[in-house]
């Protein structure tokens, strides 16, 4: 007895609580009656023999129903207690859900973002990657993907926008917004739905890889670079491939392009995707553009090699 109230201590004024005190209830009426025939000379006892042994077979049938009775509530009030756990874990998901929107869509707290980030802060890169999981939350609510890695039908058209179009066109805006006076390219690097590819022919190509335009978030362009020996299906391929593109993600400096992330479902080749350059690559500008500073391209070329020296690259 004393264990079972140990075990419902700071349980007061609950329901399990509650069961507790039914079972001690019945634990101490069994007690009287044992006390009871504690008390019995040798004669009356062996005269209330029947009556004491049909007593024992009742007390032990109280006993047993009480604690199979305290056993069940126990556990549906565990249930009841859950299932309230999960309905708050919900609703503080959607108040997150809308405090983020909020974040996203106010200038107040855009500016509020990058102060913190010129203070040493990492406030931008944890709201985009919030925004892009939620974006992808949304798209996932309206079209449940049978991979979350790799999509089974391959285009180049854009993805069917979720039911909620509005609510997600708005954090689309609202990280477009977030990455222009930021600068910070996307957290989340697989970015599969958020780059759609444009047109049918690649814009350039080289020996190993084709460069596509495209768009990310449906408003900056990007440029997609095809790997021709890396298949989108292939995963032993992409893991292969993920060293490189991990030590690109983590390079920061002028003089080098930015890297955004991987596409795996635009087609049968994985895609790698930076900033668009308009220009072109160096030799091309240079062409177009004769009287251009080569010392300074040269020079801009000899900073980004100094800078990936530094870091053993």
């Amino acid at each position: 007895m004393n264990a079972l109230n140990d075990q419902a201590t700071g349980l007061e004024d609950s329901e399990i609580q509650q069961f507790a005190d039914q079972v001690t209830a019945v634990f101490e009426r069994v007690q009287t009656r044992l006390q009871r025939w504690s008390r019995l000379n040798s004669v009356q006892t062996f005269l209330k023999n029947a009556e004491i042994g049909n007593g024992l077979d009742q007390c032990e049938v109280e006993l047993d129903t009480a604690l199979n009775l305290f056993q069940m509530n126990t556990q549906i009030a565990m249930f009841q207690s859950q299932r309230g756990a999960r309905e708050i874990t919900s609703n503080n998901h959607s108040e997150l859900r809308e405090l983020l929107l909020q974040v996203l869509t106010n200038t107040t707290e855009t500016q509020n973002i990058v102060n913190m980030q010129i203070a040493g802060e990492p406030a931008a890169e944890k709201i985009m990657e919030a925004g892009q999981i939620e974006l992808r939350s949304l798209r996932e609510s309206s079209h449940p993907p049978t991979n979350m890695i790799i999509a089974t039908e391959r285009s180049s058209s854009p993805p069917p926008l979720p039911q909620d179009n509005q609510r997600y066109l708005q954090y689309q805006r609202g990280l477009i917004n977030l990455h222009r006076v930021t600068g910070i390219p996307p957290t989340v690097k697989l970015l599969n739905g958020e780059v759609t590819k444009e047109g049918e022919l690649a814009v350039a190509g080289g020996t190993y890889n084709d460069i596509w335009s495209g768009t990310w978030l449906g408003e900056e362009k990007v440029a997609l670079k095809a790997l021709r020996t890396i298949k989108a299906s292939d995963i032993k391929a992409q893991k292969r491939f993920e060293d490189e593109i991990s030590l690109w993600a983590n390079l920061k400096n002028n003089h080098i392009l930015p890297f955004y992330g991987v596409v795996t479902d635009l087609g049968q080749h994985m895609h790698m995707v930076s900033p668009w350059q308009e220009n072109g690559n160096v030799l091309d500008f240079v062409k177009s553009n004769p009287q251009a500073d080569r010392i300074h391209l040269i020079l801009g070329a000899a900073k980004g090699l100094e800078y990936l020296h530094s870091e053993f690259l």
